[in-house]
Order: structure tokens, then C-alpha cells, then sequence
């Protein structure tokens, strides 16, 4: 029986602080995996198994994979659902006596991946904590690559509707839930078959009142919660403190650029359950889950990635407010009455980068010098989009246009300092211009022009010695040094200093040579040194300054969203509804606004809605089958939701009201890995409607039972029907 070697111990040691995940322990240029890690690793990322000796009789089983390729492979493995944990070399291993010293520096989980690559650029990656007490729910969602975090509280009778409801527009990576959620057996079957994520349940202690009150403080530097909105709100409290405890232990960071929690109410945006959602095709078809063949895909032609996720969002959560709504509509009739001014900022648009993420590499300080010249180029083209702002009239654009910081300090700095031709790596030396700090031109010219130094002292003292063969030569062993032929050595000069003795040659150094070669070869390390030092104080200046670049990056976001539903109403001919509070929602030659631009060979032949509160409530559609009937009722739902996002609608003329909630029961589908039958499917989705809807809901039934005999699915269909005219649903 051996002893396990010291680097092994080290590992085990390391690897005891987080059990649960894949240990990447970092080895020179690559991060290995040991034991039953490198045996599982192996089969998931096809990588070859391979052994080394661990001080035991057998040896142990290992894989790896190299470093600047590191992010693909935990990427590979978050989105299987694995926990992964980095460990890296926190000394020099050229200054360490013995084992380097090494820690655990991030933890990746699938609501914390921080790799952009591996992300959507379209789509936010949120983690959610969750507090429940069985009354109530205090909810907080993170995307840590844009550091949007939001705290939502959900209380009365429909508190678990309203959840599910929450839960469908979030879509979360990751769910932290306290014991009480996860032993809540119905709920927890329902969100994790809705969000196909598992449960991760915390402890009690994570969710202490006193201790997530002051990591709340700490972490948006605040005195009181009252200064938040979260005073007098324990549950969101404890769901937003447990989220920062948990998000600091796994990136080892502060996480700077997450310093603002929008408290919201779950009351100012339409409930779609995600039902609805799924059969309305909101984001994604139902056959193929793709963007294509969805509303989304109609509606989005934005330009930025900061745009694309909040239309993306603002389609998931349509407006309640009348003057939301109202704000982005005067936006876009001004946008479509000049088409100039509308291009002219997509146009500016398209050359900005998403500030967003980029917030995000600078927080976790891995910002490269091409990123910050992303930076300066969407700052240049702030202030050209704030001067066609400067010429319209809508308050919206206004608002925006005073909120959109050029920020100019970071501007110039980033000009003055970041050479255009830079690489990614710092290690390459070039990242910083020529001018910008005067050690670093010195060192970067011994080592950029080290040829032409040495070439220089070679002449220099060919003429000075007139030895016309002197060479400056040079190997690992004895560094740089002249070789004098033994024909030539009564030429030699006294401050030649012997080096070493050859058959038929003397080598030799001059102070001179000794000095240039120390600085050529410390050379590299020394612009490294000086560079990474240079960089870190660039950093931490664009800090200062996260704020002011975060709000820039937000309103960028909300522009271009503004922009993109301009575009969609003019090229689709849409048109401005008119608004009533009288329940009435009257649309003249509506259209569908996906079937319309699907079916290119056909014309879209339009028709009329009329429904109200009193005379009218409810159509009841008929006809043969592949006679539009679906088309016609979901396109009311769809006109509907385009409204309340605040966009036009595919109609001639119309009058419409803001409907609480769209509710949906179409076609026959089955969860019988739920235990659910199609009959068992369709009956919970029409009870969930008779239960939370109301006089201001808008619901669309497309064929009810269905999974039944005739006669059961016609009574069950009549009693249905009577039901909603009764309490005077509109649908």
C-alpha cells in the first residue's frame, strides 16, 4: 500500500469543497480530471482516458483538455446538467518551493455560465430563487451576463397561477427553492416539468431574514431597503439575499456590475400561462421549437443583442398600463411618419456591441483589449444617435435619449490607450499604443526589435575591434555572447570578458551584452507585468463608471426594440388601434401576422372581430375543417397581445381594450409521462380557465372535449361555453 502523492492529496482536499461537481484542476497549460471524475468526463466529452501515478499501486485514472479551450468543454457539460468547478494555480509555479498553491476560483452551474459563446445572444440566462411560505412567493431572477436582476412578490388566492405564469415568461436555467417549495410535491412535478430544470433546494440558513438583508445592502451599497423597494417585503427579501450569497460562492467575484434589483409588480403585465403561450406560438413553434414560424420571428428585426432579449421579453410580457402602451405607440407613429430618421438610427445601431455582456466581462475582469475597442465604437455612436433623437417629438424617445450616456472619459481613455491591432491575449504585448506609457514603448522596443539591437552592437564593434568575422551568437546554456576566432584573438580588448574556451574559438561578453540580453530576455515577462498592470487600471477607471455604461446598454436595448416594432408596422401595413375601457375589442380586416407572412404564394384574405361586454361576449366559429376557424381565433389573441405590447396590429381600422390575461385550450395533446390522458391534458387546462378567469380575460377555445365520446365532449363543450357567457368572460 502506497501514500497518496502530495499534488494527489491537494486535489482530494480541493475536491471535498465541492463533491457535487466535475473538478477542473489546473496542470501547467491544461485542467485535469482524476478518479471517477475523468471516468465519467471521458464518456461525455470524448476525450481520451489516459493514468497517472498517484503514489497508490494502481495509478490514476486521468483526462484533461488544454486551457484556451477550457470554456467549450464546460459548456458541453453545464448543458447536460453537470455542476463544474475551476481550480487554478494561485502562485507562480516559477516562485513556488514545493506544491503551487492552488483554489477553486469559480463554480459553473447552468444558471452561471459566463462564456457568451456558449450562450444565445438573443435570449437572457436567468437563475431564480425562490422563497414560499405556502401563502405567498417572493421570487428574484439574475442573468449574471447583463446583471439585470428582478424581484417579483405574488400573494392572494391565484398566488400559484400567477408563479407558473412567472415562471413561463422567465424560462429559468437554474431554480434555488427553500424546503418548503421543494417539498411541496405538486409544485415542484409542475415547475420542473415546465422548465425541464430540477429543483435546487438551499438551506434554511441561506434564507435567514438578517443575513440576506445585509447582503442585499452590501451588494447594491445601500443603507436601507426602503432606498430598493423591498422594505416590509421579507419573502423577496430572502429570495434576492439567497440568490447573492449564491452567486458570490460560485463566482468567487462581487460581481460588480450587479448593483440595481427592479422590484416589480406581478400585477403590471398580461398573465400567459405557458399553455397559451406554447399553442398562441409566441417565441417558438409548436412542431419544431424554432423562432421561425413564431410572433417573435415576425416582430423581431432588431440590430443589437441587448434589443433582441428585451423584445423577446416585452412579447413574453405584454403591457397592462395604458400609458405604457401609449408611450411606445407614439413612438412608433413618429418612426413610421419618417422613415428617415428611422434608418439612420437602425443604422448607428447595428455598428454598437452588446454593452451588456460586455459590463459583465469588465465585473469578472476578463475584458480583453478587443472588447474594450467594442466599447469605444459603440460609444462613438451614442452621440449620433442622440442627435437624431434631439429632432423628434415623443416624450418615450426623449426619455431615452437623455438616459443614453456617451460617457466620454471611458471614451477617450480607451482611444488614448488600446492600440487598434491588438490580440486578445496580453500576453502578446501589443495591447496597449505606442506613446501611451513610456516603460512600456522602452520594454516593447528591446523585445520588438531585438534583431536590429544586436545587430547594431555587432557592427558597432566589428569597427571598434577590427575583427571584421566578430558574430553575436547564442544558445540556452551560455545566453548571448561573441565568438572571436583564434586567428583574431590579439585583436580582443580588454573589456571582452572571457565566456568560454573552444578549439578554434574564444567566446565572450561585454557589459553592453550582458545588459541587453537581461533586458531581451525579461523582456517579455516585464511587458506583461507592465501591460496587465496598465490594463487593471483601465478596468478599474471603466468601473467607476458601470452604472452610467449599464443604463446606456439598457436603453440601447429599449430603442432598438422600438425600432424593430416601427419597421414590422410599416412593411406589414399595420395600423394604430384606437383605445377604449369599455371592454370592447372591434377589429376591421384583421390578419394573422404570422400565417400573412408564411403564406407568401397567397394573399391573406382579412375579416372582422367584433366582441364586447354587453351585447356581444362570445363567437361561437363553425365550419369544415381547414376552413380557417383556428387561424381566425387565434389571430384575435394575437391582435390582442400585439396591442399591449405596444405595436400596431394587422387590421384596417380598430377599437380595442386591455384584456388581464389570455387563456387558451387548443387541439388534443397528452403528458402521459405525467399520468395525464389527453381528456385528463384538456379538462385541467379548461379547469385552470373556469377558475382564474375573468370579465377582462380573452379566451380561446379551439375544439373542447375532445378526448371523450361525442355526446360527453358536446355536454362538456355546452357547459363550458355557459359558464364563461355567464361570468361575462370575453372570449
Amino acid at each position: 500500500m502506497g501514500t497518496l502523492s502530495p499534488m494527489m492529496q491537494q486535489y482530494l482536499k480541493t475536491h471535498e469543497e465541492v463533491p457535487d461537481a466535475f473538478l477542473l484542476y489546473r496542470l501547467g497549460d491544461f485542467y485535469e480530471l482524476f478518479f471517477d471524475d475523468a471516468i465519467k468526463a471521458s464518456k461525455i466529452l470524448d476525450l481520451t482516458l489516459t493514468a497517472r501515478d498517484c503514489g497508490l499501486e494502481e495509478r490514476a485514472p486521468m483526462c484533461g483538455v488544454p486551457y484556451h479551450a477550457v470554456d467549450s468543454y464546460i459548456a458541453k457539460l453545464v448543458d447536460k446538467g453537470y455542476k463544474v468547478a475551476v481550480c487554478e494555480q494561485i502562485t507562480d509555479p516559477k516562485e513556488s518551493k514545493g506544491l503551487v498553491e492552488r483554489a477553486i476560483t469559480r463554480i459553473i452551474t447552468s444558471g452561471t455560465v459566463t462564456d457568451i459563446n456558449s450562450l444565445s445572444e438573443d435570449k437572457n440566462n436567468y437563475i431564480m430563487s425562490v422563497y414560499f411560505n405556502k401563502l405567498s412567493f417572493g421570487l428574484a431572477y439574475c442573468d449574471i451576463t447583463t446583471g439585470e436582476m428582478t424581484a417579483v412578490f405574488i400573494d392572494g388566492n391565484d398566488a400559484e397561477e400567477r408563479f407558473f405564469t412567472i415562471l413561463s415568461a422567465v424560462m429559468p436555467s437554474e431554480i434555488l427553492v427553500n424546503s418548503v417549495l421543494y417539498q411541496s410535491s405538486e409544485l415542484k412535478q409542475r415547475s420542473e416539468y415546465l422548465t425541464q430544470r430540477s429543483f435546487t433546494m438551499l438551506s434554511s440558513s441561506a434564507y435567514s431574514q438578517e443575513k440576506c438583508t445585509s447582503l442585499i445592502l452590501n451588494q447594491l451599497g445601500v443603507f436601507s431597503l426602503n432606498a430598493v423597494g423591498l422594505d416590509f417585503n421579507d419573502e423577496c427579501i430572502k429570495a434576492c439575499g439567497a440568490l447573492i450569497a449564491y452567486l458570490r460562492d460560485t463566482q468567487k467575484n462581487v460581481l460588480q456590475h450587479i448593483n440595481k434589483i427592479n422590484v416589480e409588480n406581478d400585477q403590471k403585465s398580461m398573465h400567459i400561462d405557458y399553455a397559451t403561450k406554447r399553442n398562441l406560438e409566441l417565441t417558438e413553434t409548436i412542431r419544431n421549437n424554432t423562432k421561425k414560424g413564431s410572433l417573435l420571428w415576425v416582430l423581431d428585426k432588431t440590430v443589437t443583442n441587448s434589443g433582441a432579449r428585451t423584445l423577446r421579453k416585452w412579447v413574453n410580457e405584454p403591457l397592462l398600463n395604458v400609458a405604457e402602451i401609449v408611450k411606445r405607440e407614439d413612438v412608433i407613429s413618429e418612426f413610421s411618419s419618417d422613415l428617415m430618421i428611422l434608418e439612420d438610427i437602425q443604422y448607428y445601431l447595428k455598428q454598437t456591441s452588446d454593452i451588456q455582456r460586455l459590463c459583465s466581462k469588465l465585473s469578472y475582469r476578463t475584458i480583453n483589449g478587443k472588447d474594450f475597442l467594442s466599447l469605444k465604437e459603440t460609444l462613438f455612436q451614442v452621440p449620433k444617435i442622440k442627435g437624431i433623437l434631439s429632432k423628434t417629438f415623443s416624450g418615450y424617445l426623449a426619455e431615452i435619449n437623455e438616459k443614453l450616456d456617451p460617457v466620454e472619459e471611458i471614451y477617450e481613455l480607451i482611444e488614448q490607450a488600446i492600440n487598434e491591432e491588438c490580440t486578445i491575449n496580453i500576453k502578446d504585448g501589443n495591447t496597449f499604443k505606442q506613446g501611451f506609457d513610456a516603460k512600456a514603448d522602452e520594454v516593447r522596443n528591446y523585445r520588438s526589435n531585438a534583431k536590429t539591437i544586436l545587430a547594431q552592437l555587432e557592427t558597432s564593434e566589428r569597427e571598434k575591434t577590427g575583427i571584421k568575422n566578430l558574430k553575436i551568437k547564442y544558445n540556452k546554456v551560455f545566453g548571448y555572447y561573441f565568438e572571436v576566432s583564434k586567428g583574431n584573438l590579439a585583436n580582443v580588448p580588454e573589456y571582452f570578458i572571457r565566456k568560454q574556451t573552444l578549439v578554434n574559438a574564444e567566446r565572450y561578453y561585454t557589459e553592453e551584452l550582458k545588459d541587453i540580453e537581461n533586458k531581451l530576455l525579461s523582456a517579455q515577462d516585464e511587458l506583461e507585468t507592465i501591460e496587465t498592470e496598465l490594463f487593471n487600471g483601465i478596468i478599474d477607471k471603466t468601473l467607476q463608471n458601470l452604472a452610467r455604461l449599464q443604463t446606456t446598454a439598457e436603453y440601447i436595448g429599449i430603442l432598438d426594440a422600438l425600432c424593430s416594432l416601427s419597421y414590422v408596422s410599416v412593411k406589414n401595413r399595420y395600423i394604430r388601434p384606437k383605445i377604449n375601457n369599455e371592454g370592447i375589442i372591434k377589429i376591421k380586416d384583421a390578419r394573422h401576422p404570422v400565417v400573412e407572412q408564411l403564406n407568401e404564394s397567397n394573399t391573406f384574405i382579412p375579416n372582422d372581430i367584433d366582441l364586447n361586454n354587453t351585447s356581444k361576449r362570445m363567437s361561437i366559429i363553425t365550419g369544415p375543417n381547414m376552413s380557417g376557424k383556428s387561424t381566425y381565433i387565434r389571430q384575435t389573441a394575437l391582435c390582442s397581445i400585439l396591442f399591449q405590447i405596444g405595436c400596431f396590429i394587422p387590421a384596417s381600422a380598430a377599437d380595442m381594450c386591455v384584456v388581464d390575461r389570455v387563456f387558451t385550450r387548443v387541439g388534443a395533446s397528452d403528458d402521459l409521462a405525467g399520468g395525464q390522458s389527453t381528456f385528463m391534458v384538456e379538462m385541467s387546462e379548461v379547469s385552470n380557465i373556469l377558475r382564474h378567469s375573468t370579465k377582462n380575460s380573452l379566451v380561446i377555445l379551439d375544439e373542447v372535449g375532445r378526448g371523450t365520446s361525442t355526446l360527453d365532449g358536446l355536454s362538456i363543450a355546452w357547459a363550458v361555453v355557459e359558464y364563461l357567457h355567464d361570468s361575462e368572460t370575453v372570449g
